[in-house]
């Protein structure tokens, strides 16, 4: 793992196992918070987690002393290594500041469980410069997963993975749930918040707390952005870069070809996040608030709903979801356009962008994947809202006025693909309503963005495919350029592998839990393709079936031929022997 020019290159290999320890030790301070917060500590407890944080404190401060002492370029270390030494320097003077005012001021003296829930401001200082200086120490997540020389694949799922368990963890403590959350519904929970799936087990409004809520819409917003993402942009943000490898990693995690212009994207991605996601919390407060909620619980509501329907989660703090929202234009608009700008994908979004600012002329040509991605959602968009029209005209929109009835079934058709919000009362729509929101939910969003499913690419690609075999051509062409036979491939073996998967796991949970056909066939495919939709039985899911589901949801959010490679021991050697070709009929 290669260092900037300041370290001599014989100690790289000490440099990067001395931030993978401090690292392992940030995430075990991290832990020793969660269960400080959530947990009733004995005396016994306050004095073990008072020598942890006095360690940590130690080994913070000894590491940039170690580095300052490996660097051969020490006038200039400390702009190289700024974060480290400017955090590290604030905890050594709260740390002296700390011991002065608590044992030569006060004259008290110093026990380590005095750091646990201190009751003196100095050591409240000491704990928050700690607090500070530990999530430093994330900027190396990067290098870190760098190091460990994993395909990207693998480092995405193992991503995911870590987080849930995290969320798992933290969603079992007794100051998560109004009352003691079974391991199973936290694992159900904290998978479908990080897969940004919605399907619930319990209600994130009234079982869990406000501190069970935070960790929730917390796991959403990763989720949504991605593992890679995030940690990219932190190592850019406190690092300054991500290194050749690092953006080597980066571009094939997120399939982005020019990665000269990947630093560039990163800040776009979180900067176009945090505007929408922001638009659309000042939109629900207005709205909450002219319900007559308090500011601080509008505020809250707001956000919490933002951030559900931009990363496309889908989750409520209402047990009702948003049903009670039919008639509201602007509260369903704005959840609409915020599904819509997270479902169509960043790149989608930026490539318009820069159609619409750009002051070249003639204008900068969309690319083909922009429009198809954008051709396939208005097809899907405008054709759901015609037919849930027609087939709920007289079924649940029949009491709703025809203004409301257009809202509802252009909202219901969005939804779907993949947020998982509904206004309608899924499990009473008519037949011909649930097979078009499973058609719907199996094709989902846009690649590269928060949407699940196997995505409007991969059914523009196959809808090409169709078209040349009908008309006899020798290649796939779609508005005027040719689609690499790979692609071909990927696209089809995603469709089959994510068929089977879905039926495989209904059959099982058929066997096992004696559910009809219908419910449990919405059921997986709600799950696998990250929407949320329910006919009303996952609360009543069997614990075997629950993690059939949360296995479903977390295949789904990493995408099924990642998460098959993921599991692979070693990479597969590519052959160039090539066979005679032997024609095999088919249909």
């Amino acid at each position: 793992m290669k260092y900037h020019i300041g370290y001599p290159e014989k100690h790289w290999q000490f440099l990067y196992s001395l931030d993978a320890f401090l690292f392992a030790i940030a995430l075990f301070y991290l832990f020793t918070l969660i269960v400080e917060s959530g947990l009733p500590l004995t005396p016994h407890a306050k004095i073990i987690l008072g020598y942890i944080n006095i360690g940590v404190i130690f080994f913070s401060i000894l590491e940039v002393m170690i580095k300052y002492r490996l660097s051969s370029a020490k006038y200039t270390f400390v702009s190289d290594e700024f974060w480290d030494c400017l955090f590290t320097g604030l905890l050594l003077v709260t740390c002296i500041y700390a011991g002065y005012v608590h044992l030569i001021k006060l004259h008290l003296p110093f026990h380590p469980s005095h750091l646990i829930a201190p009751e003196h401001e100095h050591f409240v200082v000491l704990r928050l410069a700690l607090f500070i200086s530990v999530l430093v120490q994330f900027k190396e997540f990067n290098r870190i997963l760098l190091g460990l020389h994993v395909q990207p694949v693998q480092l995405l799922v193992g991503g995911f993975f870590l987080v849930i368990v995290l969320g798992t963890v933290v969603l079992s403590l007794p100051q998560a749930g109004t009352s003691k959350i079974p391991f199973i519904d936290a694992l159900f929970t904290a998978t479908s918040a990080t897969c940004v799936t919605g399907l619930i087990t319990l209600q994130p409004g009234t079982d869990f707390t406000l501190f069970g809520q935070i960790v929730i819409v917390i796991l959403m917003q990763i989720g949504g952005l991605g593992i890679m993402t995030l940690s990219a942009f932190i190592a850019l943000l406190l690092r300054g870069g991500l290194g050749i490898e690092g953006r080597r990693i980066m571009t094939e995690t997120i399939e982005f070809k020019a990665s000269h212009q990947l630093t560039h994207l990163l800040k776009q991605i979180i900067k176009f996040t945090f505007i929408v996601e922001s638009a659309g919390a000042v939109i629900f407060i207005w709205r909450f608030l002219a319900q007559g909620y308090g500011f601080y619980n509008a505020f809250y509501h707001g956000v919490f709903h933002a951030i559900s329907g931009f990363c496309n989660a889908g989750m409520s703090l209402f047990p009702e979801n948003i049903l009670l929202y039919q008639k509201d234009p602007y509260f369903l608009l704005t959840m609409a356009m915020l599904i819509i700008l997270g479902g169509i994908g960043f790149l989608v979004v930026l490539d318009v962008k820069h159609l619409v600012l750009s002051k070249q002329h003639p204008k900068i040509a969309l690319s083909v994947q922009t429009k198809i991605v954008l051709s396939i959602t208005g097809v899907l968009i405008v054709g759901g809202t015609l037919l849930i029209l027609f087939t709920e005209y007289f079924g649940q929109l029949n009491h709703l006025p025809l203004k409301f009835k257009v809202l509802n079934a252009f909202f219901q058709a969005v939804t779907p693909r993949t947020a998982g919000f509904n206004t309608l009362d899924v499990g009473t729509l008519s037949h011909a309503t649930l097979l078009m929101l499973m058609i719907l939910m199996f094709i989902g969003g846009a690649s590269g963005s928060t949407a699940g499913g196997i995505k409007v690419n991969t059914v523009g690609v196959l809808f090409g495919l169709l078209r040349a075999v009908i008309r006899n051509k020798p290649h796939v062409m779609m508005f005027e350029r040719t689609i690499p036979t790979s692609t071909i491939h990927k696209a089809i073996a995603l469709t089959f592998l994510s068929v089977l998967i879905q039926f495989f796991a209904a059959l099982l949970i058929i066997i096992h839990d004696q559910f009809p056909l219908l419910p449990t066939m919405f059921e997986t495919i709600s799950a696998f393709n990250t929407v949320g939709l329910s006919m009303g039985i996952t609360a009543s899911l069997s614990s075997f079936s629950k993690m059939v589901i949360t296995l479903l949801m977390f295949i789904g959010r990493v995408g099924p031929i990642a998460f098959v490679v993921a599991l692979a021991q070693r990479d597969v050697e590519e052959s160039y022997v090539e066979y005679p070709e032997e024609y095999i009929v088919v249909g």
